[in-house]
Order: structure tokens, then C-alpha cells, then sequence
């Protein structure tokens, strides 16, 4: 984005963009004249960057550095934030025998109460 005419109430913007042969063309099709700031102009940029996106999915090395990160993202997302609960069979919560309730196993409730409050557990 370029700002012509900057602090002035005549004041517009060009927008130029460049791509990856590799990317397939994407609109919406940039204007040949400036813009001026407004609603209008921010509804093109986001949808024009929005696309520029999603067409840069389907390059094959952006597809596969996107895939790395979103690997990456989850294993670090299950190696932080997943616990080693057990889940038991619980047919008061779920409803149906065969289904694993959302219950903790007797130990993993034993652990966690002696840890809130040891005083309390014997």
C-alpha cells in the first residue's frame, strides 16, 4: 500500500501485490485508480489478503510449510496442555454402558484430593 496526498483530507492509497508463480492469481482485481481510506477500502484489503491466503494454500511448498506449523502447533498444544486422565466407563453420566463417561478413575481422584488438601485424605 501506497500513501499519496499523507495527513490531507484528499489523501489515497494505491495498493500493488506480488506472488509466487507458483500461486495462482486471486481477486478481487485491484483498481486501476487510488483509494481513499473508508469502509469500502478496508472491506477490499481484507477480502484481497483473505484470498491472497487461501491461494497460497495450494502451492505446493506453502501448502507443506503451513502443514509443518499446524503439526507443530499441535504437538505442542497435546505435550503442554494434555493430561495422562484416565477415562473410565461411567453409565451414570453417559447414559450407555459402552460409552466412556467424562469420570476420573478412583486413583486419579485420590491423587488430585491429596493434593488439594492432604489434611484431609488419610
Amino acid at each position: 500500500v501506497r500513501v499519496s496526498n499523507p495527513n490531507t483530507p484528499e489523501t489515497t492509497d494505491q495498493i500493488a501485490v506480488t506472488r509466487s508463480d507458483e500461486v495462482p492469481e486471486f481477486g478481487p482485481a485491484i483498481p486501476e485508480e487510488t483509494m481513499k481510506k473508508g469502509a469500502a477500502f478496508r472491506h477490499f484489503l481484507l477480502t484481497k489478503v483473505i484470498n491472497a491466503e487461501n491461494a497460497s494454500l495450494k502451492a505446493k511448498k506453502l501448502a507443506l510449510m503451513a502443514k509443518r506449523t499446524r503439526e507443530q502447533l499441535l504437538k505442542n498444544f497435546c505435550e503442554t496442555l494434555c493430561t495422562s486422565t484416565t477415562l473410565v466407563p461411567n453409565p451414570k453420566k453417559s447414559g450407555n454402558p459402552g460409552k466412556l463417561g467424562r469420570s476420573w478413575s478412583f486413583k486419579r481422584k485420590a491423587r488430585f484430593a491429596q493434593r488439594l488438601a492432604p489434611e484431609l485424605v488419610s
